[in-house]
């Protein structure tokens, strides 16, 4: 399983090393850790996997949060999408909310994902099923967006 951790992304690659310790110096997530089970609405049980902020070349920052759900699945005996709709939200208001104001950082969009099995970031895996939603953090409160 991958570690939670912080790191930012430039579009050329990582940042420093050094960039992603302070980071990670700096984080200490008390809400979702790895490989520890996350209750959300849906009554699935969750991991986080990774989490990061992501610079947008418009100049906005996107915090990315990435978690193992092995039951979702488009068969109507899984996770669907629309079975998993309510844990979004209460991923982005409980636990991704909380780890920015614990580290002291912002965005102006929160990404959540939910993967069946590992899958690197950016890579493609045609067997892997992925959710996504993206949301505006505003008033201290998470709003549907449309990206």
């Amino acid at each position: 399983m991958a570690k939670a951790v912080w790191h930012s992304w430039t579009k050329g690659g990582r940042k420093s090393l050094a960039a992603v310790l302070s980071l990670l110096l700096a984080v200490a997530p008390a809400y979702a850790q790895e490989d520890q089970a996350i209750a959300v609405p849906s009554g699935q049980q969750i991991t986080l996997t990774e989490q990061f902020l992501e610079p947008q070349e418009n100049g906005e920052m996107w915090f990315r949060m990435r978690f193992l759900a092995p039951q979702i699945g488009t068969a109507d005996d899984q996770m669907t999408y629309e079975k998993s709709e309510a844990d979004f939200l209460y991923l982005c208001q409980s636990v991704a909310l909380k780890q920015l104001d614990e580290a002291g950082k912002s965005a102006q969009a929160i990404i959540i994902t939910l993967m069946d099995r590992p899958v690197d970031f950016g890579a493609s895996d045609p067997q892997a099923t992925q959710f996504f939603e993206a949301f505006r953090p505003e008033n201290a409160t998470c709003m549907w967006e449309d990206l």
